[in-house]
């Protein structure tokens, strides 16, 4: 009996705990994502320390749970993965800066990207212009989306006249 209750608590618990990275995902902006094997233990320390400082959302993913996620196409996360989501660019930097020297893979607004972390500065500034840019086109097509429904709203309202 006692062994039944555990594997069905184990079992609940992955399920949680897949159903909250599922949520994760979807409402994160950036995510990055790193086999967290390749670092040493002080490193992941203080990466777990300055995540838990910035109440930062963080979750290990084990290898086993990564085949049942996602499809062939991601062989890459064949290990423990670490995901780190978080929404605000300062953040992001932040990370970058801590994750020197580290493969490590990132998605922003859900496109996945691929960064070698060497080139740190670089990287830092592409990804800031990247994310101006952005927004910056997306607050210009929310505007063009209004013109043009008031356009259609001015054409219906004159065609009635």
């Amino acid at each position: 009996m006692y062994n039944k209750n555990y594997k069905n608590l184990f079992f609940l618990r992955n399920n949680f705990k897949l159903l909250y990275f599922k949520f994760l995902i979807e409402n994160s902006t950036f995510i990055i994502f790193f086999n967290y094997n390749k670092i040493s233990n002080l490193n992941l320390l203080n990466l777990k320390n300055e995540i838990s400082k910035k109440n930062l959302k963080n979750i290990i993913i084990n290898s086993k749970f990564i085949k049942s996620l996602f499809n062939k196409d991601f062989q890459f996360l064949n290990s423990n993965i670490l995901f780190v989501f978080f929404n605000d660019i300062e953040n992001w930097k932040l990370l970058l800066k801590l994750l020197k020297n580290i493969k490590f893979y990132y998605s922003f607004n859900k496109n996945l990207n691929f960064i070698f972390s060497n080139n740190l500065e670089l990287n830092i500034n592409l990804n800031l212009i990247h994310f101006i840019i952005f927004k910056l086109l997306f607050n210009l097509l929310i505007i063009i989306l209004y013109f043009i429904i008031s356009l259609i709203k001015y054409i219906k309202i004159y065609k009635l006249n």
